[in-house]
């Protein structure tokens, strides 16, 4: 792992990933205070192959490359996509309000295309066995499933019921 200065145009992100939202004002502290003071956080970056891909701090990439920023301080680690997602799911969720439903669509791009276990999702990301599988089982929900969801229309626990229900006209 290393710090280095990086174009923030060329870090590219996940279209699946969880992101951290802001309650009202917040964003706006964050852009004045990035502008007094400057990128005081690095950002992390997987190095996969010659491809940059972001997994903490997307809200200060794109307000660097807003201010037309050359670089960024970056804490660069080599990895695979699965070490990008399982990175992104737990630095995010460790940092204010995240959707459910993103981290529902990572966990399930992790199992499903990445070939990661339940064993590992489980040691990695601090939470029960039981509430990864449930999080993968709603992953492949349909989409209006996760859409409201995303909505906070359906808690978890009901995405989770809907999910298991085989017919997809059903659910």
């Amino acid at each position: 792992m290393e710090l280095v200065q990086l174009d923030p145009q060329e870090i590219q992100w996940p279209e699946n990933r969880v992101t951290a939202y802001y309650q009202e004002g917040q964003e706006e502290m964050l852009k004045e205070n990035l502008a007094a003071m400057g990128q005081q956080t690095p950002i992390v970056v997987i190095k996969v192959g010659d491809m940059y891909v972001g997994t903490d701090g997307l809200h200060r990439c794109q307000m660097a490359i807003e201010r037309g920023d050359a670089t960024v301080p970056c804490v660069v680690k080599d990895g695979e996509w699965k070490d990008a997602y399982m990175s992104n799911l737990v630095l995010n969720s460790l940092r204010g309000r995240t959707k459910a439903s993103e981290q529902v669509a990572v966990l399930g791009e992790m199992f499903d295309s990445l070939g990661v276990t339940i064993e590992e999702l489980t040691a990695k990301v601090g939470h029960s066995r039981d509430w990864v599988e449930r999080m993968i089982t709603v992953s492949r929900a349909t989409p209006g499933v996760r859409q409201m969801l995303d909505q906070e229309l359906l808690s978890l626990g009901h995405a989770y019921a809907l999910a298991r229900v085989e017919d997809k006209d059903m659910q």
